[in-house]
């Protein structure tokens, strides 16, 4: 009998994402999907999106699957008003993948997965890599990670997630105008104790709502 391998993909409306997620599928992955929705701070658009490249997902491969939302807004709120402004997208990523990584142990997932790739943005860089894995103790699995944009574009076309992840939705604005390229983690410590980051995630995931999705038919499940 084939082993079953399991992951917990980071999934946004975006181009990238959607890629990562299908290269998983393609090999006999099993995926539960996370997005992340930052209400005021984006575009409620964004979970649209999801649920339309999920529901493409599940016809292609004739799989139900499940989408874990989890509402960011508050989190967000909490740094602005902490005014940790520079270390904001780094943060926010550590904090998502400690989020990911909780789901994971829940999920008996292997792995978490993630449609990053070098330098594309302030997250992405080689040093801050390392701040945000350093967040989990699973292993990130970054199918995209030596693509480059052109390449992830024509992937997406050819799976069908293109036209959806290109529609128009306002970025995040909580992202700040300068954030840092390169970090101290013992600084991210520090600025995350301030927060108070571990209840904060408790109160994350107590609020996530569940989503299955089978083919084109979209059911919701509090949870």
């Amino acid at each position: 009998m084939k082993e079953v391998i399991k992951a917990v993909s980071l999934i946004s409306g975006g181009i990238d994402s959607p890629v990562a997620s299908y290269l998983a599928l393609k090999n006999n992955i099993d995926v539960v999907f996370l997005h992340f929705d930052n209400g005021l701070f984006y575009d409620n658009k964004e979970v649209e999106k999801v649920k339309k490249i999920v529901s493409l997902f599940s016809k292609k491969f004739k799989k139900k699957f499940k989408i874990c939302i989890c509402n960011f807004e508050t989190f967000h709120q909490r740094i602005i008003e902490k005014e940790i402004r520079k270390y904001h997208c780094l943060i926010c990523k550590r904090t998502i993948f400690r989020l990911a990584e909780k789901i994971a142990l829940n999920e008996n997932a292997d792995f978490l997965l993630s449609g990053e790739n070098l330098s594309q943005v302030a997250s992405q860089t080689k040093s801050n890599l390392k701040v945000i894995d350093s967040a989990v103790s699973f292993f990130v699995l970054r199918p995209l990670l030596v693509y480059d944009k052109e390449e992830i574009i024509r992937m997406a076309k050819e799976i069908g997630t293109y036209e959806i992840s290109i529609i128009k939705t306002k970025g995040c604005s909580a992202v700040p105008k300068n954030p840092a390229t390169k970090s101290d983690l013992n600084l991210i410590k520090r600025e995350e104790e301030r927060l108070g980051i571990n209840e904060i995630i408790n109160e994350l995931l107590n609020n996530i709502k569940i989503i299955e999705i089978k083919c084109s038919n979209i059911e919701n499940k509090e949870s």
